[in-house]
């Protein structure tokens, strides 16, 4: 944990044109609130900055520092729920088998992540989970449970605002301003 927490500072937060940025702005202000919102949720329910958090000194953009959080379990929402912001969760484990059922209680789609000794065994055995990105074919009910956590995701994209801008083609375009 000490040795993630200190790669917190080795961070640099600001404008995305530099090459030497490796986080810059989130992409609205109402986007930085919700980022900020969870993060101030989890402290209120007993969880722990352990590095990071806060605003860096920036006059314009919607900057926030890369943040780690512990002293959650995974029936928090920071835990559960995508939040596309520079937020992670530190979920501790005593074994490969408490690691595998953390992570296979996600609802979301996006892939867990081991750091600890046993992160290749972790690994393996997720994949048949059916996680992305491992490299692993999905058969019978770990099929069945990815395409469930697939269609919850698009049926909360769909039944709102974003599913009906879906059909426009909104665009994101970027360019430096003086």
């Amino acid at each position: 944990m000490e040795r993630s927490a200190a790669a917190y500072d080795e961070i640099v937060v600001g404008d995305p044109w530099d090459r030497a940025t490796d986080v810059g702005p989130l992409i609205r202000p109402e986007h930085r609130a919700s980022v900020e919102y969870f993060v101030e949720e989890a402290v209120e329910q007993g969880g722990r900055i352990a590095a990071g958090g806060g605003r860096p000194p920036m006059e314009r953009g919607w900057y926030t520092n890369p943040t780690l959080v512990v002293n959650v379990d995974n029936s928090s929402r920071i835990a559960r729920e995508e939040i596309f912001g520079p937020v992670a969760v530190a979920l501790p484990y005593g074994d490969v088998d408490e690691a595998v059922r953390i992570a296979n209680d996600s609802p979301t789609v996006l892939p867990p992540t081991s750091t600890g000794p046993h992160r290749r065994r972790f690994g393996r055995r997720i994949a048949p989970a059916g996680r992305d990105g491992l490299g692993e074919r999905r058969w019978g009910a770990a099929a069945r449970r990815h395409d469930r956590r697939l269609q919850a995701e698009r049926d909360r994209r769909e039944q709102g605002r974003w599913g009906i801008e879906e059909f426009l083609e909104p665009q994101h375009i970027q360019w430096a301003l003086p």
